[in-house]
């Protein structure tokens, strides 16, 4: 059990960023580093539960590895003062992009641009 959600978090995460890569072909240009440096911070909900917490680090992980860039994990509520931002599961800012949590289902995702910010959020526990 642990291994496929340790499977279906990668995954995730891969989706993620390459939709977010791919965005430059679709005429809105989402450079999330360059150089070893970043403007973006990942973003947690407020209410986070594990499965998200967990995908929001390992997101970081991963393009750290990638960008050499470190991407810091915040809070919603400091979020205020992120230049840009990648909203991480359930988070005011997802539902105020209309994205409603309680309507997706359990294996479904969204990855979705919003001017330069980029939101990856799913159903729960697993999207």
């Amino acid at each position: 059990m642990k291994f496929l959600k340790e499977c279906t978090v990668k995954m995730i995460l891969i989706f993620a960023v390459v939709t977010a890569f791919s965005c430059v072909y679709a005429n809105n240009v989402l450079q999330l580093a360059a150089k070893g440096k970043t403007e973006y911070v990942i973003v947690e909900g407020a209410n986070a539960i594990p499965a998200e917490k967990h995908a929001a680090k390992e997101l970081s992980s991963y393009l750290q590895k990638m960008t050499g860039a470190k991407f810091p994990v915040i809070a919603e509520k400091d979020a205020a003062n992120a230049k840009f931002a990648i909203y991480v599961g359930a988070t005011d800012f997802a539902a105020k992009q209309g994205i409603k949590q309680n309507s997706i289902g359990d294996e479904e995702w969204i990855v979705r641009t919003v001017g330069k910010n980029l939101i990856v959020t799913g159903g729960r526990p697993r999207g």
